[in-house]
């Protein structure tokens, strides 16, 4: 599992790392080692699942841990990820969301509570 965000390309951050990390652990059957199968099951869903299957997977994603809740630390490090990998394609590109931004859309989303889940 350590080498996978290196054979991802997702260095740099250990924000990437980790995200990396969930894809593997979200994926692989055995927690150890992940199969070119699982891996591109998490490929299909991401550009080809239908709209459900994406949200559940970005849900996993951005949960801390198993209990599929998604806290502001959770969403925010989702978030900065998304803003990141925008920012190394297109450096140019203003900054789309704020700390204040992100806050609002959280509380949105989440009803004025300190988490939400996929439901």
């Amino acid at each position: 599992m350590e080498d996978f965000p290196k054979l991802l390309g997702m260095l740099g951050t250990s924000i990437a790392a980790n995200f990396a990390k969930k894809i593997f652990l979200i994926f692989s059957s055995n927690k150890k080692t992940i199969k070119l199968l699982e891996y591109l099951k998490y490929m299909d869903i991401y550009h080809y699942g239908d709209g459900r299957e994406r949200a559940r997977v970005t849900c996993k994603l951005m949960s801390k841990d198993d209990s599929e809740k998604i806290t502001k630390e959770g969403f925010y490090d989702y978030l900065n990820l998304i803003l990141e990998a925008v920012k190394k394609v297109s450096p140019n590109v203003p900054t789309l969301f704020s700390k204040d931004d992100m806050e609002i859309l959280f509380y949105k989303i989440s009803k004025g509570k300190e988490y939400f889940t996929y439901e």
